[in-house]
């Protein structure tokens, strides 16, 4: 779904697909929740945008005003029949995406809650990939 959803903003939103680490991170898709079109996220300044990623809680917060930095760069303007078709569609992926992404998130946690359980939960297999989990339940 996120390379539909990929496919579909490099027509008219490119920038989008690059502000965040991914697009299947929950802030990517709340960002193109929040701001669907070029137009709308050219109205956001520094402190609505920390304001943003506060409320969705975004820990990188040093790179906050270099992200804006790319929304600001002089990119070529999709026509805005274009725009019209599109949004719509990212925005429809974008709440599935949401749906998907935490539902992988809770997923991991129940998984190591129950590797937890597991009476060999100390071999190194189960340690090993722990750590994976944790790594992969952050995202």
């Amino acid at each position: 779904m996120t390379n539909r959803q990929r496919a579909v903003l490099l027509r008219y939103y490119p920038v989008a697909t690059e502000l965040f680490s991914s697009l299947s991170t929950l802030i990517s898709q709340h960002f193109i929740l929040a701001y669907p079109t070029p137009q709308a996220a050219a109205a956001l300044d520094l402190d609505s945008f920390r304001k943003f990623a506060s409320l969705h809680g975004y820990p990188h917060k040093s790179k906050l005003a270099s992200i804006l930095a790319k929304l600001d760069q002089d990119d070529p303007q999709a026509d805005m029949d274009i725009i019209d078709a599109c949004q719509d569609e990212v925005q429809g992926l974008a709440h599935v995406l949401l749906d998907m992404i935490r539902l992988k998130r809770d997923n991991l946690k129940q998984l190591q809650r129950l590797l937890d359980l597991h009476p060999d939960q100390n071999l190194c297999f189960f340690t090993w990939n722990r750590s994976l989990f944790a790594s992969s339940i952050d995202k």
